[in-house]
């Protein structure tokens, strides 16, 4: 009976220990996703490996200026935002995601929750990464296409996602939405 104990106990204690690493690790399906956005030019790592392969993070979440960083990117406009000014009134948005806001902003891809507030330090949600992406597809929240509440949904039915997302939102979510916003 203690043999059975123990070996439990040392069961449990094991997958305790491993469950941290697998519960956050990115699937195959954002892995291959994130490889061919990176192989487009339409994605980047968060840093470099030692031989010079980008470290996705696929796993970590993103902000909400990160998410427009990556909407940007997907659009295939980075350069073009960057050599430009946009407006915009937000006073929480860091300097170097300034120029990706006020193009998401100026262009109705992202609105933000003041007149002065985007939230740009918040996580994103998946509502809301799917919300750019519609948006950045031609669908439109104001002209009933989907509405807010409906977004994962209406995605679904688009074949761009084909899930409910629940509280966590990552990278590598992201990565695949903008894989398959591209097909």
């Amino acid at each position: 009976m203690k043999k059975n104990a123990i070996v439990l106990i040392l069961a449990l204690t094991l997958l305790i220990g491993i469950m941290p690493q697998t519960a956050f690790a990115a699937t195959d399906a954002q892995t291959s996703a994130a490889n061919t956005l990176y192989a487009l030019g339409l994605f980047k790592g968060v840093s470099t490996n030692t031989d010079g392969t980008p470290v996705f993070a696929l796993d970590k979440t993103l902000t909400r200026q990160e998410a427009l960083v990556m909407l940007v990117r997907l659009l295939g406009v980075e350069e073009y935002v960057l050599e430009n000014d946009w407006a915009h009134n937000f006073t929480d948005v860091d300097a170097w995601a300034d120029k990706y806001v006020g193009f998401a902003y100026e262009n109705d891809l992202a609105k933000g929750f003041s007149e002065t507030t985007f939230g740009g330090k918040q996580a994103t949600t998946a509502k809301q990464f799917i919300t750019f992406t519609l948006r950045a597809l031609g669908y439109s929240d104001a002209d009933g296409d989907f509405t807010f509440q409906t977004a994962n949904e209406f995605s679904n039915e688009l074949k761009i996602t084909n899930t409910t997302y629940g509280s966590t939102f990552s990278r590598g979510d992201a990565a695949v939405i903008s894989y398959n916003a591209l097909k």
